[in-house]
């Protein structure tokens, strides 16, 4: 047996183990698909009153401008139009087709809602659009997360499995890589294993000051069942079991 590497005293549970291969990422995933999809209903059922109460009106293109970030590009146009004597005046977000389209001067059909006529479509059906596209990107997101269940879920299942049923061995360690962010560090990666007769494995992600305590080229304790190895500091020690047989007196 190596040297203690870990200061877990304690088999770490199936949740503990699913997070932390990265099961997190499902979780998030599927919150996102319940948003985009409370927001798709929401946009059609706003398409649905566009398309029964909408009236169009000339609008004056008063001004374009674009926000360009490291990640994304954002189209704005400033509109004026008049509804029952009262002039509407305000900055849309829009997509790159419309604010191309369009010009400083011009002008440009909209549709409005007679109980809010601040709020406008840019183009007949731009809210069943705008719902059909969400509800594409949220089945999208539902595959991802499925996916990434999956994946991670078979993970931990493969790490439970092995600290309850294989066997106990060694493995030395062969490599420890940081993980980067933007060509940074970010303080977090992971060691490479290996037992003597099986292929090369990888420990889930922790603090890489740990793993230079360890150090390339040291032993550490691992359950190994089939082709698969699981450190012990990620899955935690084997839980003891209890003696059931009574004592002679």
């Amino acid at each position: 047996m190596a040297p203690a590497q870990h200061s877990r005293t304690k088999p770490r549970s199936w949740f503990s183990i699913f997070f932390a291969a990265g099961g997190w990422i499902a979780v998030i995933s599927a919150l996102i698909l319940i948003g985009l999809t409370v927001a798709s209903v929401s946009q059609y059922h706003s398409a649905v009153i566009f398309e029964r109460d909408g009236l169009t009106v000339e609008a004056e293109v008063i001004d374009k401008r674009i926000h360009r970030t490291t990640d994304d590009t954002d189209y704005y146009v400033t509109l004026a139009y008049m509804v029952d004597g009262t002039t509407y005046r305000r900055e849309h977000d829009v997509g790159s087709g419309f604010y191309h389209d369009v010009a400083v001067g011009g002008s440009t059909p909209v549709r409005y809602l007679p109980s809010n006529p601040s709020v406008v479509e840019h183009y007949p059906g731009e809210r069943q659009d705008s719902a059909t596209t969400m509800q594409w990107v949220a089945g999208a997101m539902g595959l991802f997360a499925l996916f990434n269940l999956w994946i991670t879920g078979r993970r931990a299942n493969s790490a439970v499995l092995a600290r309850r049923y294989g066997y106990s061995s060694t493995a030395k360690v062969y490599e420890i890589i940081e993980r980067r962010s933007k060509g940074r560090p970010t303080g977090n990666g992971y060691m490479v294993f290996r037992t003597t007769d099986g292929p090369p494995q990888m420990t889930l992600d922790g603090k890489v000051d740990l793993f230079l305590e360890i150090g390339e080229g040291a032993e550490i304790d691992v359950f190994v069942r089939g082709k698969t190895a699981w450190w012990e500091g990620d899955t935690g020690p084997r839980p003891e079991r209890r003696n059931t047989i009574p004592k002679v007196q």
